[in-house]
């Protein structure tokens, strides 16, 4: 009888063994993360499973910026059935990440940050970058990439953020024809607490533009309404560019407005000679060029004078000016000339003219004008002497 309350009491003691053996043992949780790198804004999920396997067990969500010495708790969940739980955290710079269940901490993970890089067209055609991150990017620069064959992409254009850390890269930059761009910022520029970023790709369409001018010469002080269209149907904005005779390069004059159509118009007062065109993204119209010749002014004065100016955007002093009469057969005849004064006038005398009635004009010649105008011709009137 005593050996078998003996062996009853070993066998119980050897059941307890696990039980204690349960009590005492921590309990833990495992830790994972969605990714190990994010875009600035957007969120990693932790999770894990406690090893008790219970709902109701409470786990601390534990955080450490990379500008931070020790992990702290940003919040508490609980599990849900079979033990596991989850949580959604959104990392402004790189963060490492960590669970607990009591004083049991599980291992840490990393988080990388990426700025945030949005990029889209602008109404004249051009890229616009907007970087996102904290602080502000201001004065750090990015790089304008364009695709080329399979997976390669090559810098075309750098260009600084602004205070807002936007960066704009005009048309100019951009390669003719369609192609895909990205925006990408080193590592180096994205500073402490940042990896490298880069937006996602962007299809640049090609884009085309026409243009036409309503006349191919003017008189010194008249208009010409030009007047185009731009390949996509739709609201944005064409520079205008001139190239006045005396320059070798298009200059930007102005920007302007198409309607919901694409379509546009522009009216120019050319002061001598100028080739126009439109530039809408990385289209440009063909140049239409636009003479000007110089205003021919008459007037008849007292005792059959004949008064003449030439408006010009240049001095004309001592450039002869010609009175011409009608022939029978339509063609003009020079019978006066005279050399025009500093206020780019000339008179006259009845003497010089033809006498009887007869039809008139001034004119001045384009090889007395000069360069960058076109000959002028007044227009005729009649004269009776």
């Amino acid at each position: 009888m005593r050996k078998l309350a003996v062996l009853t009491a070993v066998a119980a003691s050897v059941l307890a063994i696990p039980m204690a053996q349960a009590r005492t043992q921590a309990t833990t949780t495992t830790f994972t993360t969605s990714t190990l790198q994010v875009g600035y804004g957007h969120t990693v999920t932790l999770a894990g499973t406690v090893s008790t396997h219970r709902a109701g067990v409470a786990v601390s969500i534990l955080s450490r910026p990379f500008n931070k010495a020790t992990l702290a708790a940003i919040s508490t969940v609980r599990t849900t059935g079979g033990g596991h739980w989850r949580y959604v955290a959104t990392p402004r710079i790189a963060t490492t990440y960590a669970a607990a269940v009591g004083p049991a901490e599980s291992r840490s993970l990393m988080v990388g940050v990426r700025p945030a890089i949005d990029l889209m067209l602008s109404r004249v055609g051009g890229v616009v970058a907007k970087v996102g991150g904290i602080p502000t990017f201001a004065g750090k620069s990015v790089q304008l990439q364009q695709a080329y064959g399979k997976g390669a992409w090559h810098t075309i254009a750098k260009a600084a953020l602004n205070r807002h850390s936007i960066a704009v890269f005009s048309p100019a930059k951009v390669h003719p024809g369609a192609s895909r761009l990205r925006v990408v910022m080193s590592v180096n520029q994205a500073g402490k607490g940042y990896l490298a970023g880069f937006s996602a790709p962007l299809r640049y369409p090609a884009h085309a533009v026409s243009l036409a001018a309503s006349g191919v010469s003017v008189t010194y002080g008249g208009s010409v309404l030009l007047t185009g269209q731009v390949s996509l149907k739709q609201r944005a904005t064409v520079q205008i560019l001139a190239r006045p005779f005396m320059r070798a390069e298009f200059q930007p004059v102005a920007t302007v407005h198409t309607t919901s159509a694409g379509r546009f118009t522009y009216t120019v007062t050319p002061p001598f000679q100028t080739s126009f065109a439109a530039r809408f993204g990385n289209g440009v119209s063909r140049a239409v060029t636009v003479g000007v010749s110089p205003k021919m002014t008459t007037r008849l004065l007292a005792g059959d004078r004949i008064w003449a100016h030439v408006g010009l955007a240049k001095s004309v002093t001592g450039k002869p000016v010609q009175i011409q009469q009608r022939q029978a057969d339509g063609s003009w005849k020079t019978v006066a000339q005279l050399k025009l004064n500093a206020k780019a006038t000339a008179i006259f005398a009845p003497s010089q003219l033809p006498g009887g009635t007869s039809t008139l004009r001034a004119a001045i010649s384009v090889n007395k004008v000069g360069a960058g105008f076109l000959a002028g011709f007044g227009a005729p009137f009649t004269y009776h002497r």
